[in-house]
């Protein structure tokens, strides 16, 4: 385990939205930009994630579902602001809550929370002393 002083090794910025999509979209946005710019300036090396979890009626809104993966995939693209993001959709049940994946949904899985996490745990293992998190790396062989 790494010492605090050093900084953290991972970050990850979280927003929902369960109504509202097309009102709130572009603030999302700005937030999240925001938020990592000023993250990433202080922590160069620490990998930065975004996972975003929408009410999956967001789908029925087909140009505001368009917008969120488009703005997810700018977030990662740009390289200076996100090294992985992830949508999660959810249901509501009654009283519980069932998820719905992105990657269920047709699309190719860049913003699958597998992809997000095997980005992020691979961009982890690069950064760090090839002598720390040995557990990790038996786990996941990182080149």
């Amino acid at each position: 385990m790494s010492s605090w002083m050093a900084g953290p090794e991972l970050l990850v910025s979280t927003k929902t939205m369960d109504r509202a999509f097309g009102k709130n979209l572009a603030n999302r946005f700005e937030e999240a930009y925001g938020d990592a710019k000023n993250l990433r300036g202080r922590y160069p090396l620490t990998a930065h994630g975004f996972f975003y979890l929408a009410e999956a009626g967001i789908q029925t809104e087909a140009q505001s579902f368009a917008k969120l993966v488009h703005m997810l995939r700018r977030l990662q693209r740009r390289g200076d602001v996100y090294d992985a993001c992830a949508l999660l959709l959810c249901q509501r049940v009654d009283a519980s809550v069932k998820v719905v994946s992105v990657s269920s949904m047709g699309e190719t899985g860049d913003l699958s929370p597998e992809t997000f996490f095997q980005t992020l745990i691979g961009i982890i293992l690069g950064n760090a002393p090839e002598d720390t998190h040995e557990r990790a790396r038996e786990l996941y062989p990182f080149e």
